[in-house]
């Protein structure tokens, strides 16, 4: 019994940080995307400025787009799998309830949305985009993100893991 216990504090211990971790990813993700916005709508506002946007913005854009695929790579291969399996230990259900099922579909369709521009950034680059079509991009993108983090907490809030 009492190894059980250990047992179970050891892996709630790494889940903790393994969470921690994965939402300062989160964190420094919102950071970077805030940076491309703000400098988009600063390039739309002055035009004059677009040669000097282009420059930071290929620089942050390639940033954010590393972080991006990290964050997802790092949710689908270790975050979801464990808040999954957090649930059904605490909900003894196997499978999925219909409701998380569908938030699970939910959030490898936003993933495949959110990959399709790290696609798009890898095969046309930022130089080749206009500005009015980086700035559809990057709303669509936000739109996105907006959703996935929305989908994740709920995994956060089922699992009960939004407090460890």
């Amino acid at each position: 019994m009492i190894y059980q216990v250990q047992t179970a504090r050891v892996a709630e211990t790494a889940l903790s940080k393994q969470l921690n971790s994965w939402l300062e990813e989160r964190q420094q993700l919102l950071r970077l995307f805030w940076q491309l916005s703000a400098q988009n709508k600063a390039a739309e506002l002055a035009p004059s400025t677009i040669v000097w946007c282009k420059e930071l913005s290929q620089y942050r854009l390639k940033r954010f787009v590393e972080s991006l695929v990290d964050y997802l790579s790092y949710g689908h291969l270790c975050v979801y799998e464990n808040l999954i399996r957090q649930i059904e230990q605490q909900d003894g259900q196997l499978p999925l309830d219909l409701q998380l099922g569908a938030c699970v579909a939910a959030i490898g369709m936003n993933t495949d949305h959110l990959l399709e521009f790290d696609a798009l950034y890898q095969e046309k680059g930022h130089d080749l985009l206009t500005l009015e079509q980086y700035s559809g991009q990057l709303s669509a993108l936000g739109e996105h993100l907006a959703d996935l983090f929305e989908l994740e907490d709920i995994l956060l809030h089922r699992s009960k893991c939004s407090n460890l």
